[in-house]
């Protein structure tokens, strides 16, 4: 964890989140929760406070490829083709996670990003080892589209409403 400091203009090392056995793949943050997600495909939720991992998840069979918190959900993905929703379980706190739904790619999944439509209808993009990023409604999962890149999109961006940029392996980004 870096803060800013304004005085000498760089970053300064707070604090070091270390359990995890293999590489850190992708990170998502939410109600003061720090998510990890790792090469051996973990997941480690850390209190933002305390900065003490608070609970694993023995989420994915492969690696952790990304996180994504939205709303009461966090959602990840894998190298091994799934894409999972997680959510607290009922009469727990917010930190005890169960999968709510598992969504089977049949191919590696390199990213993910969310964001609501011009229609404030939820959408997830879902980028696969393929070349192709998905679009599918939320919270159905029902295919809604796709855009081929030119190459594995390894970055997807979904912020500005109706946008969306993606970043691939030739080495370009595109909207």
């Amino acid at each position: 964890m870096w803060r800013m400091n304004r005085s000498r203009q760089c970053f300064d090392e707070v604090a070091a989140f270390r359990d995890h056995e293999k590489a850190v793949a992708s990170l998502a943050q939410g109600k003061g929760t720090l998510y990890s997600g790792s090469a051996d495909g973990s997941i480690r939720a850390w209190d933002l406070e305390s900065r003490r991992c608070v609970c694993t998840l023995a989420a994915h069979a492969a690696a952790a490829t990304a996180l994504l918190c939205w709303e009461q959900f966090l959602l990840s993905s894998s190298d091994d083709g799934t894409v999972k929703v997680w959510r607290a379980k009922p009469d727990r706190d917010d930190l005890d996670l169960e999968v709510h739904y598992v969504h089977e790619e049949g191919e590696r999944v390199v990213a993910v990003d969310g964001a609501y439509d011009p229609n404030r209808r939820p959408v997830l993009m879902v980028s696969r080892g393929d070349g192709v990023v998905r679009v599918y409604d939320l919270p159905s999962l029902q295919n809604r589209g796709q855009i081929r890149c030119n190459g594995e999109a390894r970055a997807v961006s979904l912020r500005s409403p109706g946008v969306v940029i993606t970043g691939d392996a030739s080495g370009e980004s595109e909207w």
